[in-house]
């Protein structure tokens, strides 16, 4: 990563500190819709904003959601580190609770798309993506990636020898848990089945590229509701569509 990609970044996770102290929604006031112009410009204080108010319609449907207030350390600058798992873990909350007979199964779901966009869009920010569709830029446009054969000797020595810092300690603890989920395992089992690799390898990329959302397709973290627009782009070439993330997962590594 270059310099700049690394400040470009920087600039965008260190905005939401100061203005964190809960409780949330009463602090933050008025509900401005969430910046959409464009991935690069969405606002983590918004975001934290909108986190917040999806927080408390679960709360008003009776669903026992993680207390934004408990989780926020406003002196951690690395924002992302706290917004990427609070939305994941809101999610999972619904998710659990969505089988109650006493719950509107539309207003869920509603709830769950909603935490799903939010969670992409912040992922993708986070990445420094633009959305092709906005910046025009194509595959033939994007500058050429260096060859495996190229890279994977400096790779093989960064794994070999890599370290958690102490100051990712609790990231990476956080991950490991979601990556040693009952309820995600068995799903990641079934892909990894089909495309002969470990399961492991499929968790570790559901991470990386979806913020483990199986709302989103595996290889690139775009919705699932439509054909991928970031590179790969316009997968799977055959549109069903897929309606489940397993169907997309193993079409797209074909």
């Amino acid at each position: 990563m270059s310099e700049s990609e690394f400040l470009d970044r920087r600039r965008f996770l260190s905005a939401a500190g100061a203005a964190l102290a809960a409780p949330m929604t009463a602090a933050l006031g008025s509900s401005r819709v969430l910046a959409q112009s464009t991935l690069l410009s969405l606002d983590p204080f918004q975001s934290w904003k909108q986190l917040s108010q999806l927080t408390a319609k679960a709360i008003e449907l009776g669903i026992s959601v993680p207390r934004l207030s408990n989780r926020i350390n406003v002196t951690d600058q690395n924002d992302f580190a706290q917004l990427m798992p609070a939305v994941v873990e809101y999610m999972i909350s619904l998710e659990r609770a969505s089988p109650r007979a006493d719950l509107p199964a539309g207003q869920v779901e509603t709830l769950l798309d909603e935490a799903d966009e939010l969670l992409r869009k912040v992922h993708q920010a986070e990445r420094n993506l633009p959305d092709d569709r906005e910046t025009g830029m194509t595959l033939s446009t994007r500058p050429g990636r260096p060859s495996f054969d190229s890279i994977k000797d400096g790779y093989r020595e960064l794994f070999e020898n890599c370290r958690v810092r102490d100051a990712h300690a609790s990231s990476v603890k956080w991950y490991m848990s979601k990556i040693l989920e009952d309820d995600f395992q068995p799903r990641w089992y079934r892909v990894a089945q089909e495309v002969c690799c470990p399961w492991y390898f499929v968790a570790i990329i559901h991470a990386m590229e979806a913020s483990f959302s199986f709302r989103s397709h595996l290889h690139n973290g775009d919705s699932l509701r439509r054909r991928t627009v970031h590179v790969p782009r316009g997968r799977p070439d055959v549109w069903n569509p897929p309606n489940d993330w397993e169907t997309s997962a193993i079409v797209n590594a074909g």
